[in-house]
């Protein structure tokens, strides 16, 4: 695809995202080029860059959404990187190249919502905006498949194993974890977990208002520390509505 902005001629590209992924990101960051990072309006308020999840590597900037505009309409970018349709629709009208990435199956979505939306009339909504990308990136295969697209680039989620500790196990303790796990029982197992994990020690560690003693890392450092320290790492990813992996599991 044909590129723009100052930066097309040089091998360091100059790319716009949104942030919702901050592990995801910072693996995006490792390939040198520059990432400014929208912060996307939910409910009118900025979602800002949480530095407990990940500090912000150097070649990443985060910018509004309205400034982000304003560089896409003077054509400082040469790629833009979508993680939903909320941020197509936000670029939709700019002439820069744009991928859409897909963290999640859409039968799984569908599923968080309760199933209020047929899959043939959210995917006809939105077939507008998805018209408007130069690409689709998928992060396994099983979400190519699910969403049912008749082609799609396939990049499966990978960590650099030199950004974390070896394995000590001192810690005699089962350490899950993930975000919104009772919410997202389907996917995540909550249930499942429980009934492993009875009668011995356990830690969750993430955004889990419906778990008691949980809460996230304080750190990107905590959490390696967790890792390391923790004697078993526990996950219950669940088919059809995951893969039975996610980037947790691989730090871990």
């Amino acid at each position: 695809m044909p590129l723009h902005g100052e930066n097309s001629v040089a091998s360091r590209l100059s790319i716009l995202t949104f942030n919702w992924h901050e592990p995801y990101i910072c693996l995006l960051a490792k390939t040198n080029h520059h990432f400014d990072v929208a912060e996307p309006l939910i409910h009118t308020v900025p979602r800002r860059w949480n530095k407990a999840a990940r500090p912000k590597p150097q070649n990443v900037r985060t910018v509004s959404v309205s400034k982000a505009q304003e560089s896409l309409a003077n054509k400082k970018y040469d790629l833009v990187l979508c993680h939903n349709p909320q941020d197509i629709k936000a670029v939709a009208r700019f002439a820069t190249p744009a991928i859409m990435l897909f963290h999640n199956k859409l039968t799984t979505e569908l599923a968080i919502g309760g199933n209020s939306v047929k899959r043939n009339k959210y995917l006809a909504d939105i077939k507008p905006l998805l018209e408007r990308a130069d690409a689709f990136v998928f992060v396994s295969e099983s979400k190519l498949a699910d969403w049912g697209f008749d082609d799609g680039l396939v990049i499966k989620h990978g960590i650099d194993p030199n950004d974390f500790y070896s394995y000590g196990g001192s810690d005699c303790t089962i350490l899950r974890v993930g975000n919104l796990i009772r919410g997202r029982n389907m996917m995540l197992g909550a249930d499942t977990q429980d009934e492993i994990a009875r009668g011995f020690k356990i830690s969750v560690i993430g955004s889990n208002r419906f778990i008691k003693n949980s809460g996230p890392a304080k750190s990107f450092e905590n959490l390696k520390s967790l890792y390391a320290s923790h004697r078993v790492y526990l996950n219950v990813t669940l088919a059809p509505y995951e893969d039975g992996y996610n980037l947790s599991m691989l730090e871990a």
